[in-house]
């Protein structure tokens, strides 16, 4: 199966991070998002003006550079998450320091898991004192306790309210599953996975993660675990028909629409795909060629390559990090594409004009209000585009 883009320079950068030291604990930047001021945006308050990207963290330069220091300071490593968590703040997975972070009303950086070592973690130490494999997505549960997948850990954690980790899918001794379903039917502590990406929950609390070297989707319900999508086969097929018969490659974000369907970026068939509530798949962008083209015609026609990330505007609009096109896509109400952010140039963008800045590859995105939230991975920053 070949690969292309970010995923061979991800395993590259996480494989080296093995025989890196950790000097001590980062700090998670924190800032409201007022208060930010961006290189390059006008002299107004950055992101006042709409398609202006703004930076929110990191200094371009892949490393961490201590606690403590404002989020423009701030070095971080490959960040592949960032979401407004229920308490107001930024967090942001920093895929390759190991560690979430979060950034303060003060704008200072703390962290919040994480040691900084790369190894799995020990859910009975210390929130600050267990190592993560390279952790890459997360979100919050109805209780605003963060739920995450890590991309080297086969096994799904909630941060508790008593300080530790409690994992929630997995085995607990790290086993990795030979074909991704093993556990299938049966309580989520005993299931095995191979390589965990993308996390969503539902309304009623149900966990859904991707397990993209699996080339499967599994739903947590009620403690049992089942694959929702996907046969394992890495190729693409079964629109139309039941998603637990459809092929997909390399699914990475999930995300629901308005009417809780679930959204899959199917990855390496450079597609995002659809479950409806019958379990039936189907393609609502791309048509499967990897490239750039289609904008401002319908979505179905258009290429992606390799979609990495997804969110789910009120309006109805799509947001896609296209990520092989260092480009933020968007689909309208009507199904027609666009740009919304990206010249196709890889580079670190200041701020300003988000159609003319250069992006590196973009990870997760996340609404924030009438903003989305942007992970640039491969230039070690995080955005803010003002969409209305």
């Amino acid at each position: 199966m070949a690969t292309t883009g970010l995923v061979p320079y991800l395993e590259q950068v996480s494989r080296r991070a093995r025989t890196r030291t950790s000097t001590g604990w980062i700090s998670t930047l924190g800032v409201a998002a007022s208060l930010f001021a961006a290189p390059g945006c006008r002299e107004d308050p950055c992101g006042s003006h709409v398609g202006d990207i703004c930076l929110l963290a990191g200094t371009g330069e892949l490393g961490f550079n201590g606690d403590d220091k404002p989020a423009t300071q701030s070095d971080l490593y490959l960040p592949s998450t960032v979401r407004r968590g229920p308490d107001g703040r930024i967090w942001v997975m920093d895929f390759n320091n190991q560690r979430l972070r979060r950034i303060e009303d003060d704008g200072r950086l703390v962290t919040v898991v994480g040691n900084g070592w790369h190894a799995y973690a020990d859910p009975e130490l210390p929130l600050l004192d267990t190592p993560l494999e390279n952790p890459i997505d997360f979100r919050f549960n109805a209780e605003g306790q963060v739920v995450f997948t890590s991309y080297h850990d086969p096994r799904v954690f909630e941060v508790g309210a008593d300080g530790t980790l409690e994992t929630l899918a997995g085995a607990a001794d790290g086993v990795t599953g030979m074909t991704g379903n093993e556990g299938d039917g049966g309580p989520a502590l005993d299931a095995l996975f191979i390589q965990l990406d993308g996390i969503v929950l539902d309304d009623e609390g149900s966990i859904y993660v991707s397990d993209s070297l699996a080339n499967r989707v599994r739903r947590i319900r009620d403690g049992n675990i089942e694959t929702i999508a996907g046969t394992g086969v890495p190729e693409f097929g079964g629109d139309g028909g039941p998603a637990v018969e459809a092929a997909l490659w390399w699914p990475t974000a999930l995300e629901f629409d308005a009417e809780g369907r679930l959204l899959i970026a199917d990855t390496f068939n450079h597609r995002v795909r659809r479950i409806d509530a019958e379990g039936r798949i189907e393609t609502i962008v791309g048509n499967g060629e990897p490239g750039f083209a289609g904008d401002d015609g319908p979505a179905l026609e258009a290429r992606l390559d390799q979609p990495y990330g997804l969110a789910v505007d009120p309006d109805g609009s799509l947001y896609i990090a296209d990520r092989g096109n260092l480009r933020i896509r968007k689909v309208d109400p009507e199904g027609q594409i666009s740009t919304l952010a990206g010249n196709g140039e890889e580079g670190r963008c200041p701020g300003g004009p988000a159609l003319e800045c250069e992006l590196g590859f973009p990870g997760r995105i996340a609404m924030d209000g009438d903003e989305l939230l942007i992970a640039g991975q491969s230039m070690a920053s995080v955005w803010r585009l003002r969409l209305r």
